[in-house]
């Protein structure tokens, strides 16, 4: 008998110790699920937001890919507008020009003796580049009564220069030629070779040419 319930009390100790188990156990398991709910929140709220900052940084990206194109065409047209104006400046740019035919002449080998402007006609039209009396060259802006003032005003203007060469006569080919291929438009009216006294090989030739500018 006494057998008996030694065993029952045994088996009611090991079921007390069961319980025990099982219930430390779901503490323990309440605490962890309420310390790692905050955690695990805080870990998919950090997900969110990387996920944000990744596609804001390829959004950044990509406006700073945009701002570098347009800064390689802002530079390209610059460059443009630079041989733009060089090819038709502003104002008639007579010391350029001088420069510019001095250079010519230095590299073709022949030796300016003589360089001055030449009195014009009227200014070309800026509605269609026409001077008196001569072919239409180009279209440069559509004149119309409602325009700006400021367009309206804008014109091409001819400069006309006339000088004196000396040099052997390939030389003086290749000057005409180097001026003709100029940045800036340059055209030849007229050429008047003469062989220089007592010079053999030397030749000189006076040439009358124009231009244009933007007045």
């Amino acid at each position: 008998m006494e057998e008996k319930e030694i065993k029952n009390q045994q088996k009611e100790e090991i079921q007390f110790f069961a319980l025990s188990i099982v219930f430390s156990l779901m503490i323990i398991l309440i605490g962890l699920f309420f310390i790692l709910r905050p955690m695990v929140d805080n870990i998919s709220s950090n997900q969110v937001e990387l996920k944000n900052l990744e596609a804001e940084a390829k959004y950044l990206e990509d406006k700073l890919q945009i701002i570098k194109d347009l800064e390689g065409k802002f530079e390209s047209l610059k460059q443009v507008r630079v041989l733009a104006e060089a090819a038709i400046p502003n104002n008639s740019a007579e010391e350029n020009l001088l420069v510019q035919v001095q250079n010519i002449g230095s590299a073709s080998g022949v030796i300016i003796s003589s360089f001055k402007k030449e009195e014009t006609p009227l200014a070309i039209a800026s509605d269609n580049f026409k001077e008196s009396g001569e072919n239409q060259i180009g279209n440069f802006q559509q004149f119309s009564p409602q325009a700006p003032a400021a367009q309206q005003s804008v014109s091409l203007a001819t400069y006309s220069f006339s000088l004196e060469i000396q040099g052997k006569y390939s030389g003086i080919k290749s000057f005409l030629a180097n001026l003709e291929n100029n940045i800036r438009p340059i055209f030849i009216n007229s050429v008047n070779i003469q062989r220089m006294a007592g010079a053999s090989e030397t030749v000189q030739a006076t040439i009358s040419g124009k231009t244009y500018y933007f007045k």
